[in-house]
């Protein structure tokens, strides 16, 4: 079938016009009907099936990560109980802790009240016992005087004002009590005086038969050792001293005496010293040390040593 010249010339006048209203070259004549192979190629190269490298690869790991996280939270799982475990232990030491410490907090304040209860309870003995017998020598001198002008022994001064601020030094309050303190007082001192005058007999009246006498004593090394003294040992230890020694002095300080069941315990600083020479002016001889005399009475007024403790004191 032949197309006629007329209608092929405005078909390509029609072609060039519309090139150029679109700014563009004309272009070249349109193929109505393509060649096979352009129609089939991009067929058959969409329908085949796309495999890239990537995706082999990629879906290995994958599967080995999920192989493997069971085994890391496996082998985590003990670390993990013994952190817990851990953890736990602290919480329990750390409720101990505070535990112990409120419970020593707590036995800090009792102790406080306890030291000072016995503080007061020390200075209410001290004020007793020092406001009288401070000065013992003063105290045996006023005691003395009382006993002259048929007066009984009384507190000193400083304890009578104490006593009847309470209502016990009236006669009418206490018309019969024995003034103890003073009674050991004058017995002790008594002992003293035998001692210094080298009374050996009025010495040995003043010790029960079975008295128990100990000395501690320092030997060689400063080492302590106890001895034992019976009724002969000491008289003989007594009369050795007058022998040896011109002139002997006793001096007691920090008199204190306090009854014990049937006894009264006198214990009080025990000054000694010794001159070989009345004239000497610096002694031959001296100790000092802690005296304990125990006292049982025997018949009314009679009190006689049961048990006599002395230890040294560093001069």
């Amino acid at each position: 079938m032949e197309v006629p010249a007329r209608l092929l010339q405005g078909m390509l006048a029609l072609g060039v016009a519309g090139g150029m209203l679109i700014g563009c070259a004309a272009p070249e004549p349109t193929i109505l009907v393509e060649p096979d192979y352009v129609q089939t190629e991009p067929d058959t190269i969409l329908e085949q099936p796309v495999v890239t490298m990537e995706e082999t690869p990629s879906e290995e790991p994958q599967a080995a990560t999920d192989q493997e996280s069971p085994q890391i939270v496996t082998a985590m799982d003990p670390r993990v109980d013994q952190l817990q475990a851990t953890v736990q232990q602290l919480q329990i030491d750390v409720q101990d802790l505070q535990a112990a410490q409120t419970a020593t907090t707590t036995e800090l304040r009792l102790l406080g009240g306890r030291v000072e209860d016995l503080e007061a309870a020390l200075g209410s003995m001290e004020k007793n016992f020092t406001s009288r017998f401070n000065n013992f020598d003063a105290e045996i001198a006023r005691i003395r005087e009382a006993l002259q002008s048929g007066r009984r022994p009384s507190a000193s001064p400083e304890a009578a004002q104490g006593e009847a601020a309470e209502g016990k030094g009236s006669p009418e309050a206490q018309p019969a009590q024995r003034d103890l303190e003073a009674e050991i007082a004058l017995a002790v001192d008594a002992w003293r005086q035998a001692w210094q005058n080298e009374d050996i007999e009025g010495y040995m009246k003043l010790y029960s038969p079975t008295a128990k006498v100990t000395r501690i004593v320092l030997i060689d090394g400063g080492r302590a050792r106890r001895i034992n003294l019976n009724q002969r040992q000491l008289r003989e230890r007594m009369e050795r001293l007058a022998q040896e020694y011109a002139r002997m002095e006793v001096t007691v300080r920090g008199f204190r005496v306090f009854p014990e069941g049937d006894r009264m315990v006198a214990t009080f600083d025990q000054e000694f010293n010794a001159w070989a020479s009345p004239n000497d002016l610096r002694p031959a001889y001296g100790d000092r040390g802690i005296k304990t005399l125990v006292f049982r009475e025997y018949g009314t007024g009679q009190w006689l040593i049961v048990e006599e403790n002395w230890a040294p004191l560093m001069r």
